[in-house]
């Protein structure tokens, strides 16, 4: 399941690369997407937390709902998405004589590789932000339910209205990412959405301390929303419009690639420090920890338009006519 959401992931995000070279339009784009995703989560809990409610599911009946219209949802839009919305396109390249597909492409991916670490100092800035933010992003919800469930005994109900207000504060969070990635740029805007989760995160790990702080959770959750509604659209922008053209399917291969190599490293950070017998606040701190690492790389990048520059040379359009 899991090596084929990736691998429709990185098809549909080549797809989005190739619409426009206007920036302004990839960032309304890449918020509308975003805003899309949430609400469409947020409807999900709504549904299945009023039918646990009104039957009266246990945790496992609930999984099991959950898990058949999760189901349900993917092969009604997923299937017809694949037949009819991505429509057929010439391949850029043909396969080298005597050589298999498969090896032909690892071969070019060690290629671009190389490329990247040797040649492209910016978008290899960008790749180590990507490791260190994605991974801090993709494990924030197995890190925070921990820290509800230990610290403030959070019951099923506050968790899931916990996560409710993340999902809806997101909303506007992507709303904004347009309106700041498009008055300064895609780079800056990154940045500060990283600088907003990280600096949340650490304000949660000082004054939330036992069950008298629910409130002030809630609080900070309307935060880490907006945050997380804020940096997806910004990071899709700008490696949308910082990657070499004509190799839109490997680099968004490996813009996939980054979020998952270190996913294993925060909560892994977290678990040692919680069984250790620290105090479970230091746990949570050291998540922003990532963030203030990825703002670091990105600060080294310089301005976006030389990283524009370093890459596509004076080709690129910063606003114009659609290619699509």
């Amino acid at each position: 399941g899991g090596l084929t959401y990736l691998m429709h992931a990185v098809v549909s995000f080549a797809y989005f690369s190739e619409i426009s070279s206007d920036r302004y339009r990839i960032a309304r784009l890449a918020a509308s997407y975003n805003i899309k995703q949430y609400a469409s989560s947020v409807l999900f809990l709504v549904l299945v937390t009023g039918i646990s409610y009104v039957w009266g599911l246990g945790d496992v009946a609930t999984v099991r709902i959950s898990q058949g219209i999760v189901v349900a949802t993917v092969m009604m839009l997923m299937i017809p998405a694949w037949i009819r919305l991505f429509k057929p396109r010439a391949a850029l390249r043909t396969v080298p004589e005597n050589q298999w597909l498969i090896s032909t492409g690892f071969r070019k991916l060690a290629k671009t590789g190389y490329e990247i670490v040797v040649n492209h100092r910016a978008l290899k800035l960008i790749c180590c932000s990507l490791l260190c933010s994605e991974a801090a992003g993709n494990s924030f919800a197995q890190v925070a339910i921990t820290f509800t469930d230990q610290t403030l005994r959070m019951d099923t109900t506050e968790t899931g209205i916990l996560m409710l207000i993340i999902f809806l504060s997101s909303i506007p969070g992507s709303k904004f990412a347009t309106y700041i990635t498009n008055t300064f740029n895609p780079l800056w805007s990154y940045m500060s959405g990283l600088f907003m989760f990280g600096s949340t995160t650490v304000l949660a790990s000082i004054f939330v301390k036992d069950e008298a702080d629910k409130i002030k959770f809630f609080l900070l959750s309307l935060s880490w929303g907006f945050a997380f509604g804020w940096i997806f659209p910004a990071q899709r922008t700008l490696w949308v419009m910082i990657i070499p053209k004509q190799q839109e399917t490997e680099m968004m291969g490996i813009y996939i690639c980054c979020g998952q190599v270190l996913l294993w490293l925060p909560p892994m950070i977290f678990t040692i420090l919680n069984e250790s017998g620290v105090d479970i606040r230091y746990g949570l701190f050291s998540q922003s920890v990532f963030y203030y690492l990825a703002i670091l790389f990105l600060l080294s990048v310089g301005s976006f338009e030389n990283a524009l520059k370093e890459t596509h040379g004076d080709s690129i359009t910063d606003g114009g006519e659609d290619d699509i």
